[in-house]
């Protein structure tokens, strides 16, 4: 994976998802190990384009908890999050509330829980996530964290318009797109079209999406 992304799971370690994918779910799973053996591990880790990361992981524990419909419980939510199920229970340890009983465990609404888990990316990586989504099963969890968009206001149009022209910028990392001027300045607009008027694109989607901007101009580039 190539994301350039950060994640804790399970645990405070951060863990960059710009690393293989084998290591990625080796670094989680030992963060599992602590409390689950091999109970519970990670499948896979995908990076799904535009900042979308899923995290797929399966787990072989008691099916009591489980509510059919998806409600994530206070296992599920110690396995996310590193906390202790007594987190997520009322009691002297609880930490979020409110929390719904049902039959002999407890659940978290999922805006509350999600909230708690954004906050502590924050605080751990600094990353900034928009939308954390997550479907459980009596066997595996399917997580996807959607990170928020850091593409600077005066560049947000240039990716729309190049989008458009060359589909998803994410699954063309590591390639390079040539063009002349000519042409590029009808994708993205300047008052004066010339190769400098895109040294800040051009840093931008090397940057960001590992793409390299080669343009071409009859003219001298100044």
């Amino acid at each position: 994976m190539t994301m350039k992304r950060s994640i804790i799971f399970s645990g405070n370690t951060v863990i960059w998802l710009n690393q293989d994918e084998a290591k990625i779910i080796d670094q989680m799973n030992k963060q599992l190990e602590r409390f689950y053996g091999d109970k519970v591990r990670v499948v896979s880790v995908r990076d799904l384009g535009k900042d979308d990361l899923e995290i797929k992981v399966e787990r072989e524990l008691k099916g009591l908890y489980f509510i059919d419909g998806g409600w994530i419980n206070h296992i599920d939510e110690s396995i996310i999050t590193g906390m202790s199920e007594d987190a997520f229970v009322p009691g002297s340890k609880q930490l979020l509330f409110p929390i719904i009983p049902y039959g002999d465990a407890f659940f978290s609404p999922d805006e509350e829980f999600y909230k708690l888990y954004k906050r502590q990316i924050k605080v751990f990586t600094n990353e900034i996530v928009d939308d954390v989504n997550v479907i459980s099963t009596p066997s595996d969890l399917t997580m996807k964290v959607k990170y928020k968009d850091t593409t600077p206001r005066r560049y947000k149009q240039d990716i729309f318009d190049l989008e458009k022209k060359y589909g998803n910028l994410w699954f063309l990392r590591g390639q390079t797109i040539r063009t002349t001027l000519q042409d590029f300045s009808q994708i993205c607009t300047r008052n004066q079209p010339k190769v400098s008027a895109y040294r800040g694109l051009k840093k931008l989607l090397l940057d960001t999406y590992e793409i390299t901007l080669e343009l071409t101009s009859n003219k001298s580039k100044g």
